[in-house]
């Protein structure tokens, strides 16, 4: 089994903002605004209740991100997040292209091999009708949802597919429809229920971390958002594998990791969206992930 860490949502570099912690603890992953024109998810239309990320998308990025514009709604993990059509056949949903696809490929990521997404992540607070962040508050990386693949589709193939209408408003059907002639993309369909070795709760395939909990935060505390406190076990020495894009050294010869007592430091690659774990190397990665989603999904 293959466990990725997946970049996704707003950040300093896409959207030029942090996703929200409010004060209430839940996490709500801001999607990258849409370049393509392609996208049918306006920040508006996502909601939890009553309250709409377009209002708080508005408010934290100073009115740059308007409430109408259109979001790249992608992973879709949450069913109740927007008003769908075909509701009931509804299943998470991930797409992937370009350089990113091909190092999943590489990897040869597939069925049964799970995400675990994470974006930047920072405390907010309302002031009158308006939102903003903390003063002092740090940017941090946070879990925030999981799918667990069940099968990869290009699509063409979702498009053409008897039965599969629900996923054709997804980004990278729509993307694929606007221009045929763009680089590989695959869309990762989630499973039913979570399945992983040994015995697991009975969850969903795919879903959301709705509230910020200390387990849930990947960076150490008191560093920039890039220096990551993981399980001692993801120490490589010994290992014959590394997550990718993260060995043991840096180019400049420098330790990536540092162990601790009870922990292991991580300096985190700066690029790439999908850094991969080989669990066959690290056992105890199916038990870190089944107590993450468990406790928190």
């Amino acid at each position: 089994m293959k466990i990725i860490l997946s970049r996704k949502g707003c950040d300093s570099e896409f959207g030029s903002l942090a996703s929200p912690i409010l004060p209430s603890g839940e996490l709500w992953s801001i999607p990258i605004p849409d370049t393509t024109g392609a996208s049918a998810t306006r920040y508006e239309q996502l909601c939890r209740g009553k309250s709409s990320l377009g209002d708080i998308v508005n408010c934290l990025s100073k009115k740059r991100i308007q409430r109408e514009d259109l979001a790249h709604f992608d992973p879709d993990l949450d069913k109740s997040s927007i008003e769908r059509k075909n509701n009931d056949k509804w299943r998470g949903i991930f797409g992937q292209g370009g350089a990113a696809e091909q190092h999943l490929k590489k990897q040869k990521v597939g069925k049964g091999d799970l995400f675990l997404f994470f974006g930047s992540f920072k405390k907010v607070e309302q002031s009158g009708e308006s939102w903003r962040y903390e003063n002092k508050a740090p940017d941090l990386h946070v879990l925030f949802g999981w799918l667990q693949i069940d099968e990869k589709w290009n699509p063409q193939h979702v498009l053409q597919a008897e039965g599969m209408s629900w996923a054709w408003e997804h980004p990278n059907c729509l993307m694929y429809k606007k221009d045929p002639t763009l680089a590989e993309h695959n869309m990762y369909f989630g499973r039913a229920a979570l399945s992983l070795e040994g015995k697991t709760k009975e969850m969903p395939g795919a879903g959301i971390f709705r509230t910020y909990r200390p387990e849930l935060c990947l960076t150490a505390p008191g560093c920039t958002r890039t220096v990551w406190a993981l399980p001692r076990w993801f120490y490589p020495e010994g290992k014959k594998s590394s997550l990718t894009y993260n060995p043991p050294l840096s180019p400049k010869g420098e330790p990536n990791y540092t162990l601790h007592e009870d922990h292991v430091r991580l300096k985190s690659a700066g690029k790439g969206q999908e850094f991969v774990l080989d669990a066959t190397h690290y056992p105890e990665a199916v038990g870190w992930v089944r107590k993450i989603i468990e406790d928190n999904g």
